[in-house]
């Protein structure tokens, strides 16, 4: 399991390389979560990676799942989590409503693409 997060200018080759990243990983049967895109519904990213059952709401008044419940989910084997460049903010998404998700998914590792556009 990783968390990879793709930094860079716009140019760079960000969202083709986490594209490649995710199919590899779909080619090793491994899940993958790939976060390239603004996410309007933090529970159907987060399924995409649950094997079979949806993520349960928090209890009524709540804003996160306890850890005790959400890590016995039937997780995909292995999770690759890509995000890329400005949508870290989803990161931070998962762990409120999934405390310790970094930790339970991690570790994270930080690529930081460039561009040669104009050399």
């Amino acid at each position: 399991m990783s968390i990879t997060i793709i930094k860079g200018p716009s140019k760079s080759g960000k969202s083709l390389l986490a594209k490649s990243l995710r199919n590899n990983a779909v080619n090793e049967k491994r899940g993958t979560l790939l976060v390239d895109v603004e996410m309007a519904d933090t529970f159907a990213m987060l399924e995409k990676i649950l094997i079979g059952v949806s993520l349960p709401r928090p209890a009524e008044g709540k804003e996160s799942l306890d850890p005790a419940v959400w890590q016995k989910l039937p997780w995909k084997k292995d999770p690759l989590i890509v995000v890329v460049g400005d949508k870290v903010a989803a990161l931070e998404k998962f762990e409120k409503l999934l405390p310790g998700f970094a930790k339970f998914f991690g570790p994270t590792y930080v690529i930081e693409t460039s561009s040669t556009e104009g050399e």
